[in-house]
Order: structure tokens, then C-alpha cells, then sequence
């Protein structure tokens, strides 16, 4: 993590600490939360699954100041999970899963879990909120297993 300071003529970055990883982990997507922690993807967690049997290979994460340890969010299993966002009341999590072709709405800090899936059609690469309040969602078709030799798409998808 580092400080901007913008103060001056010339800015100043200035490095004040790190968060460590899930050890096993491979975070790709990292959203904020909005009391001040971090939630991440795992595509493919260390004993998880393979993804590309479709099988449940990774998970969301969540890390809140003041502690070391990460926490698995609980329901957030799924083959690849890529593409993160949060709802601005932090009440729920959204999560692109690239070989589900869909989107998981998660509820955050809720017993039991609930946890909606939405089929978009196309792989899931990354999430993002459109000013309109609907989320973009972005991917691709692979054709068989290159990507280079698959298709682009965006969907946008109403949160509710």
C-alpha cells in the first residue's frame, strides 16, 4: 500500500505496508470494502479442484484492518472465480466465474449465505459498475481451450 501526497509541485509516493496473500492463493480481482478491508478472487486455490474439469477450483476472500489472517467467504466456491465488485452498503459481493459463464451474487455477513447465479453466456473475465447502477460484465467465447481464438463480449447485468 502506498500514500500519495499531492500537496507539492511534484507527487510523492510513499510505501506504507502490504497485505499478504492467502497462502495457496492466486488472487486476481481485489475490490475495497466499504468499512476498509479488501476482498479478493482465487481462481485456483492449493487443493482446491481443477476449473478446467469445471470442477469448484477457488474462492472469494475477504482481509479487514487490524488483522493478518484472511477469511474464505463462505458460499463463494466456484470453478475460476475471476471478476469481483461489491454493492456500495457492502451487503453483497458479485463474482465473475469465468468457466460457470455466469455471475454469483453473494450476501456478505449473512447466516445462512444466500447466493443467486446468473447464467451471462460467455466466460467472465472481469466485473465493473456502469454508471447507470447496472454492472458490465466482461469476457469471452473460447473456442476450444485458446482464447486467442475466441470472441469478445460485454453483457450488462442488473444487480437486483
Amino acid at each position: 500500500m502506498f500514500e500519495l501526497d499531492v500537496r507539492n509541485k511534484a507527487p510523492m509516493l510513499t510505501w506504507i505496508g502490504c497485505v499478504l496473500a492467502p497462502e495457496g492463493t492466486r488472487l486476481n480481482a481485489v475490490v475495497s470494502l466499504p468499512e476498509g478491508g479488501l476482498a479478493a478472487t482465487s481462481f485456483q486455490t492449493a487443493g482446491r479442484g481443477s476449473w478446467q474439469k469445471g470442477e469448484n477450483s477457488g474462492e472469494v476472500w475477504e482481509w479487514k484492518p487490524g488483522t493478518t489472517a484472511w477469511k474464505m467467504v463462505p458460499g463463494s466456491e466456484a470453478s475460476r472465480p475471476n471478476g469481483l465488485e461489491v454493492s456500495s452498503d457492502g451487503k453483497w459481493f458479485y463474482v465473475g466465474i469465468t468457466r460457470g459463464r455466469s455471475v454469483i451474487r453473494l450476501s456478505r455477513g449473512e447466516e445462512p449465505v444466500k447466493k443467486d447465479v446468473i447464467s451471462v453466456g460467455h466466460d467472465v473475465d472481469n466485473l465493473h459498475w456502469a454508471p447507470d447502477g447496472r454492472l458490465f460484465v466482461a469476457g469471452f467465447i473460447l473456442e476450444g481451450q485458446n482464447a486467442t481464438m475466441g470472441s469478445d463480449h460485454v453483457s450488462k447485468l442488473d444487480p437486483k
